[in-house]
């Protein structure tokens, strides 16, 4: 299982949570934030987790109810990349 997202805490909690989980590491940038400014490394780490989504056997958005973690359309946009299925998951 590979875990790209732009949260910094559920990064964190994952990791401590599951040791099957793998992370691209690198510094996390929501996309709508990239620049003229970005580094070649963190233009990679956008690349590589959107690549790697579209590569994957199924791709899932996870939801709250806070909207602490939102319905972002890039893990969609990467499933229809590579036409691939797609699921949001609400948690609480």
């Amino acid at each position: 299982i590979m875990l790209a997202t732009d949260s910094g805490i559920f990064t964190q909690f994952v990791h401590q949570q599951c040791a099957n989980i793998y992370i691209i590491p690198g510094e996390i940038k929501h996309v709508d934030t990239v620049d003229g400014n970005t580094t070649n490394d963190v233009n990679l780490k956008l690349f590589l987790d959107y690549y790697l989504m579209a590569g994957a056997e199924q791709v899932y958005s996870i939801i709250n109810r806070e909207e602490t973690l939102y319905a972002s359309d890039f893990p969609n946009f990467a499933a229809k990349i590579g036409d691939k299925p797609f699921e949001r998951v609400y948690i609480d």
